[in-house]
């Protein structure tokens, strides 16, 4: 049986939608550039050095490309180097992937879209997650959605759930599960209401490691806030603007112990109703 969710009460509470902060200067030039503010300001530099990057990322991408085909052409490679090879390989592939899009999007290119498996992206994200994190976290797949096709790009959402996989890996430091479950879900509620009433594919990620703190909850998908040292702040904010792409959207809840984000998708016409009866195992 599909499920059907209520409007209200929510089960994941979506985070507060963020605003500039109190005392951040926005009369036009504050910034150095008529008409932004501060902020505005430093995204769009931040934009154009990104632009920047990409383009000679790009550059170096190609040449590790190349080292790793012909690492992949020595003799003699036992199975585990093999397949870290083409790991490295799909790595390179996938970074390059997202190198032209940052271009594509700067020239005013459509982004690719296309049916999309969710349980084909997961099985894949959940590989690449095993070979980040190693033996200590166990990633599992519960493909539970009996109709997982979406109209998106793969990549996108690939990234966007691997970047969910990580952060949920970098909670637990002393190990722990990383679960990928999908479920059909059928939204009721107005037509004006956001996402709308229809059918859905529902992600979600769940993890063991240290909860969210109440007050950072609310932040976490505020554009440069961070709580990790070395955190750059864009890792979430990113994942929510991929989801929103692609008609959907994201809430998280947390406790003391354990994280979990659930991703809403729409289910591709072309994916057709979800059989009755129980799931395959």
């Amino acid at each position: 049986m599909r499920a059907v969710m209520r409007r209200t009460p929510r089960p994941l509470r979506e985070a507060a939608p963020t605003s500039p902060a109190r005392g951040t200067r926005d009369r036009a030039g504050s910034s150095g550039r008529p008409g932004l503010d501060a902020r505005s300001a430093r995204i769009l530099t931040i934009g154009e050095l990104a632009l920047g990057v990409a383009h000679d990322l790009g550059n170096q991408l190609a040449v590790i490309r190349a080292c790793a085909a012909q690492l992949g052409e020595l003799r003699g490679l036992d199975p585990d180097a093999r397949e870290a090879v083409a790991d490295l390989s799909i790595a390179v592939q996938r970074s390059a992937e997202l190198t032209r899009r940052v271009l594509d999007f700067a020239r005013g290119v459509a982004p690719r879209r296309g049916p999309v498996d969710l349980h084909v992206v997961l099985e894949r994200t959940a590989a690449l997650l095993r070979r980040a994190t190693g033996a200590q976290v166990r990633v599992a797949v519960e493909a539970g959605a009996r109709a997982p096709i979406v109209d998106g790009d793969p990549a996108d959402l690939e990234n966007a759930l691997l970047n969910l996989g990580l952060n949920a890996s970098e909670a637990m430091p002393r190990g722990g599960s990383v679960v990928f479950s999908t479920a059909d879900v059928e939204l009721d509620g107005e037509a004006s209401a956001s996402p709308p009433p229809g059918p859905y594919v529902r992600i979600v990620v769940a993890d063991e490691g240290v909860g969210i703190p109440p007050a950072d909850l609310a932040r976490v998908f505020e554009p440069f806030f961070t709580t990790k040292p070395s955190g750059t702040g864009l890792g979430l904010p990113i994942v929510r603007e991929v989801v929103e792409r692609h008609g959907g959207s994201i809430a998280v809840v947390s406790g003391t112990t354990g994280t979990t984000f659930a991703v809403l998708l729409p289910r591709a016409a072309t994916a057709g109703e979800p059989p009755e009866g129980p799931a395959a195992a």
